[in-house]
C-alpha cells in the first residue's frame, strides 16, 4: 500500500490555508517595513552630510536586517532539501550490483 497516496490529499488541503494566510501576512507587514527603511536610509544620509558616525552603524544594521531573511531562507531551504533528498535515496531500492 502506497501510503504517500493517502496522504496527498490532507497535505494539499493544509497547503491550500497556509499559502493564503502567509500572503497576507507578508501585505500587511510590507508598508511598514518599507516606511522604515527609507526612514533609516534618510537619517543615515544627514548623518554622513554633517560628518558624524553613527551614521556608519545605521548602514550596518540596515545590512545586516537586509540580509537575515536571506540566510534564515536559504538555510531552511538547503536542510529541507537534504532531508527530503535523503528520504527518497531510503525510499528507493538498492540496485544488485
Amino acid at each position: 500500500m502506497n501510503r504517500s497516496n493517502d496522504i496527498l490529499p490532507k497535505t494539499h488541503r493544509i497547503h491550500r490555508l497556509i499559502r493564503p494566510l502567509v500572503l497576507m501576512l507578508l501585505a500587511f507587514w510590507a508598508s511598514p517595513l518599507a516606511a522604515q527603511c527609507a526612514m533609516c536610509t534618510k537619517a543615515a544620509m544627514d548623518g554622513m552630510k554633517d560628518g558624524a558616525t553613527t551614521s556608519a552603524g545605521i548602514n550596518d544594521g540596515i545590512l545586516y536586517l537586509l540580509a537575515l531573511p536571506y540566510v534564515l531562507f536559504f538555510s531552511l531551504a538547503g536542510v529541507w532539501f537534504y532531508l527530503r533528498r535523503k528520504a527518497r535515496q531510503q525510499q528507493e531500492p538498492v540496485a544488485a550490483a
